[in-house]
């Protein structure tokens, strides 16, 4: 025992040299004692402090400065001062910003209501704007997202309710005091969102009456008019194509999907807003092609595309007239009523009494005669029986678009862009010429 204990005192011994050698080579010393009587230097652009010194350019500045031992000395600045006036207003517009920001802030924080995930208020509002039985019924439309809402406002449309997620998605939002602004969990919005990412806020609106909306001052003497459109995709587009171009106003038949519709609205772009917009329309179609009006309707089904090329001078832009003196067709008698007819015969029938038309590649058009009306209609639905009539009364014209590679038709906004945008490209310059 004795020999354990002398053997546990020496390795202590050991321990603590070991230690102590270890310390002392890398133990760092400092010496403050250099550091403690060091005089401050003098400010940079110290006349900076003082408000009364003139800030025109100043090439030597003298100031008193108090100096340690109480006596007063002179400091002389050689470098020249010229205060930089951007940077100052720039400070103080986002001060200004910011602070109007802030009160925004509070302003709408004191107006938001939160609700739970599950909350009974947030299902039933929902449920009503999918729906279009009920959208249809309490005069009310859904949209999804900071830019559409926005643009929504601006055109006048009343936001009636606003679920977000975060405060800062509806700040800048020109929101009036009736707006109820609810907070909600972001995955409550997740559930009810279209997308696979929500962006966070989702709007209830009146439904606006976009037939009273103004075409702008300088729209085109165009009008389009769609036929059968089932996709909401599709659609959407084409209004966002026909809000580009420019067109005089744009024209549902009943056989299109529901205007409102969240993917719609969606794909549109904000397209709803900035054109006039007749949804619906059953018989009043006539009121929208007048006599003297030319017709066109986009169509895929040319087999015969060399027929088309070589009956036309390539060089040259044909008026309906024209093309359809140049074009040998038949009248095809056409029943009064789809009512009897089965709707596999019915479609041999529209088509087989469209192919009867002339067609003519789209750039081999004069589109500058008179006013024009462009019929569109879905790929797979196709035109219906009283459109078709409409077409043989008025005398139209379908129009190509050439494919290559064995493709057999484009998508219907693809298509109608193409078309659309020539007949702006011929209009300008005219007016040019």
């Amino acid at each position: 025992m004795q020999f354990s204990m002398k053997q546990l005192y020496l390795r202590l011994i050991c321990n603590r040299k070991v230690l102590d050698a270890f310390t002392t080579n890398f133990t760092i010393k400092c010496n403050y004692a250099r550091w403690a009587h060091r005089r401050p230097s003098a400010i940079v652009n110290e006349h900076e402090l003082f408000k009364d010194v003139d800030e025109n350019n100043i090439d030597t500045l003298e100031v008193e400065k108090e100096r340690h031992d109480g006596r007063a000395r002179k400091i002389k600045s050689q470098k020249k001062f010229s205060p930089n006036e951007n940077n100052l207003s720039n400070t103080i517009a986002n001060k200004e910003i910011k602070a109007s920001n802030k009160t925004n802030v509070n302003r709408l924080s004191n107006r938001v209501i939160n609700l739970k995930e599950n909350d009974h208020i947030i299902t039933s509002l929902m449920m009503n704007v999918k729906s279009r039985k009920m959208r249809e019924k309490n005069n009310q439309i859904c949209m999804e997202g900071y830019r559409l809402i926005k643009d929504g406002i601006e055109a006048g449309v009343k936001p009636e309710i606003i679920f977000f997620s975060r405060l800062s998605d509806i700040e800048d939002l020109p929101l009036h005091e009736e707006v109820k602004l609810y907070k909600i969990p972001y995955r409550t919005i997740q559930l009810w969102s279209n997308l696979t990412t929500s962006p966070g806020i989702i709007g209830i609106f009146q439904i606006p009456n976009v037939e009273s909306t103004e075409p702008s001052p300088n729209a085109l003497p165009l009008t389009i008019i769609c036929d059968n459109i089932r996709d909401p995709g599709n659609l959407g587009s084409v209004l966002r194509v026909a809000a580009g171009v420019g067109c005089e106003k744009i024209v549902l038949l009943k056989g299109c999907v529901d205007l409102w519709d969240t993917k719609v609205l969606r794909s549109a772009a904000g397209a709803h807003f900035r054109l006039p917009i007749h949804a619906s329309v059953t018989n009043e179609l006539s009121s929208f092609i007048y006599d003297g009006m030319n017709v066109f309707v986009t169509d895929n089904n040319a087999a015969n595309n060399e027929l088309v090329f070589d009956n036309f001078n390539l060089e040259t832009k044909y008026s309906i007239s024209k093309i359809y003196e140049n074009s040998n067709f038949k009248n095809i008698e056409l029943p009064e009523s789809d009512e009897n007819l089965q709707n596999s015969k019915l479609k041999k029938l529209i088509r087989r009494s469209q192919s009867q038309l002339p067609i003519i590649p789209y750039y081999a058009v004069d589109y500058c005669t008179s006013e024009t009306a462009i019929i569109v209609s879905g790929e797979t639905e196709g035109l219906s029986l009283e459109t078709v009539k409409l077409l043989w009364e008025k005398r139209a014209v379908r129009l190509n678009v050439p494919l290559l590679n064995n493709v057999e038709s484009l998508n219907i906004s693809t298509a109608l862009g193409i078309i659309a945008f020539e007949f702006q490209r011929q209009i300008v310059f005219k007016q040019k010429e």
